[in-house]
């Protein structure tokens, strides 16, 4: 998903896990310019903000990279919410994916949810079920 300023896209009961949570999430995406950030919120995008990230260049369009990012802790089942802030073009999104920290080290561990930025709900590996709304600031309509 291609996010500029103010697009944002909601992922729908995503489960954060019980007690010790989700704390991190990995990104693969691709940037080609400098500047802009996304907020990562909880609820819809006026929600908590649980993370502001600043995706750096990945030195071209084309070219995709992993990187994680530390969120609040996050439990229970929650809609997951990515806005675009700033510039047009902030970054291109394939997929994405919540982490825990491992209780005994400082390791991340990355969750078995991993999601399609494409909206095919059969490309995420996980046993619950939820939906997404990308909306483009530019029409205010959704995707």
């Amino acid at each position: 998903a291609y996010f500029g300023d103010n697009d944002y896209v909601t992922y729908a009961n995503i489960n954060f896990g019980s007690s010790w949570g989700t704390n991190g999430l990995k990104f693969y995406y691709t940037k080609g310019n400098d500047g802009g950030s996304m907020e990562v919120r909880l609820g819809g995008p006026q929600g908590t903000m649980i993370a502001l990230w600043n995706p750096p260049n990945t030195g071209g369009w084309g070219n995709y990279v992993e990187d994680t990012i530390p969120i609040s802790d996050a439990i229970g089942i929650q809609d997951l919410t990515f806005v675009g802030k700033g510039i047009s073009g902030i970054l291109d999104m394939e997929w994405f994916e919540p982490s825990i920290r491992d209780l005994f080290s400082s390791e991340m561990i990355f969750a078995p949810l991993s999601c399609n930025t494409e909206l095919d709900v059969s490309k995420c590996n996980t046993d619950i079920t939820f939906t997404s709304i990308l909306n483009d600031a530019d029409t205010s309509k959704e995707l």
